[in-house]
């Protein structure tokens, strides 16, 4: 299991699962709310919390299958009246292996929702790109360890490589992040 989330500060947050199994499973990704998901695709989710504003984007795996609750189970006791909304997304298929590929874009209601992000699958990998309060990131995701990734004006080799670009395509910053070490899973 390989769990890594990158921040672009202040406004774009990619969440990139690459999970594992002894046996072919089903994998569900979970999301939280105070108030309800608005879910038209898997790669268009939005979300509005008093004034505060969110974009979802389920890039990965396609074919996700999605339902929305506001019940738990169990049910917390009578006298407690919070509820939350849960919006849970399943794998389409039973796998032994499975990625999630996320983005998460923040933003306030009275700004304009921010503009889809582009994922292109490369030979290793996935190159991202979105739009960011700076210009545009770019990302290379890598889908195993130690594979060696090029697109984008970017190289890594087991890392996940990032770019934040102004709007004349000059770098402002660059990142290399280390992959982090693989967790065990007991599924």
């Amino acid at each position: 299991m390989r769990m890594s989330i990158v921040f672009v500060k202040p406004d774009l947050v990619v969440l990139y699962d690459r999970l594992r199994a002894r046996e072919p499973a089903e994998y569900q990704y979970w999301l939280h709310s105070p108030e309800t998901f608005q879910a038209r695709r898997q790669e268009d989710i939005r979300l509005a919390v008093g004034e505060a504003g969110c974009t979802i984007a389920m890039l990965v795996p396609a074919g996700l299958s999605r339902t929305q609750t506001d019940q738990y189970d169990p049910n917390p006791r009578e006298r407690i009246e919070v509820r939350e909304w849960h919006l849970t997304a399943t794998s389409p298929a039973r796998s032994r292996q499975v990625e999630f590929l996320t983005v998460v874009r923040p933003y306030r209601l009275t700004d304009a929702a921010p503009p889809p992000p582009e994922l292109t699958e490369i030979e290793g990998g996935y190159l991202l790109t979105a739009a960011t309060a700076a210009g545009r990131a770019v990302m290379l995701l890598p889908a195993a360890d130690e594979v060696a990734l090029a697109a984008g004006g970017l190289t890594a080799r087991g890392a996940i490589a990032v770019e934040v670009r102004d709007p004349e395509g000059e770098t402002l910053e660059a990142v290399t992040v280390p992959t982090p070490a693989p967790q065990p899973a007991e599924l």
